[in-house]
């Protein structure tokens, strides 16, 4: 941490990984996630958090997520369900402070079209229902 404020101190974000740090597979500590998290409050800054892979603990509970730590709203929690399910999905989901809401609804609304519905439904249907529990009983005579 303290290198990394000592190289950039007029970073106005960081992008974390912070289950399992690319490409060592570090887990990033407590103090760390508590002192990235002061650090951005200070600065103004915002941390992304990217948790692409955290459900992947054999030994363990999973680490505590930054944005879960967060009071002060300065962490952008980007999921994914490709590595969790299956690749072709290509579903991922954002956690985003209320501030940011419409900045990035409007940004969404430009750049892309949406994926697609059909595997939304499916997915949230799989969500709510689990593991095809709702599935099994609408085909039960």
């Amino acid at each position: 941490m303290a290198a990394g404020m000592e190289l950039c101190r007029y970073a106005r974000a960081a992008l974390v990984t912070r289950s399992h740090q690319y490409p060592l597979g570090v887990t990033m500590s407590a103090s760390r996630r508590l002192q990235l998290l002061e650090w951005a409050q200070r600065q103004g800054a915002w941390i992304i958090e990217d948790d692409y892979d955290s459900e992947y603990r054999f030994d363990s509970m999973p680490v505590a997520s930054l944005q879960g730590l967060d009071s002060n709203s300065r962490v952008i929690y980007v999921g994914t369900f490709s590595k969790v399910l299956f690749p072709s999905l290509r579903l991922g989901y954002l956690v985003i402070p209320p501030d940011l809401i419409e900045r990035f609804v409007a940004v969404r609304i430009t750049m892309d079209i949406t994926p697609s519905r059909m595997s939304q439904l499916v997915l949230a249907d799989f969500m709510f229902c689990g593991e095809g529990s709702c599935w099994a009983s609408a085909a039960a005579p």
